[in-house]
């Protein structure tokens, strides 16, 4: 997780530096860039909650108002048509 953190600054700098010199297409394939890292560090989250919860313990935030909705639903099938999804959005 912290190397997709350092890789998304790292990308997210060098497009400031870059962002009056570089071109349409540059402009564009960087932003893409930036948002395949933040799916991918969704998705990785997604496989670490979910899997603490299944294999590891539960976890006990019933009562808090911020817990997630497929948090204590997510099966093996329904992470596989996350991952699906998530894939081919």
């Amino acid at each position: 997780m912290l190397w997709l953190l350092v890789k998304f600054v790292q990308e997210f700098v060098y497009i400031v530096a870059r962002m009056f010199t570089s071109s349409e297409g540059d402009d564009i394939l960087a932003v893409l860039t930036l948002v395949d890292l933040s799916l991918v560090a969704n998705l990785l989250f997604i496989v670490i909650f979910s899997g603490h919860e299944n294999f590891v313990s539960k976890i006990h935030a019933d009562a808090h108002e911020d817990r997630p909705e497929w948090m204590g639903k997510v099966d093996f099938s329904g992470l596989r048509l996350k991952l699906v999804a998530t894939i081919s959005a």
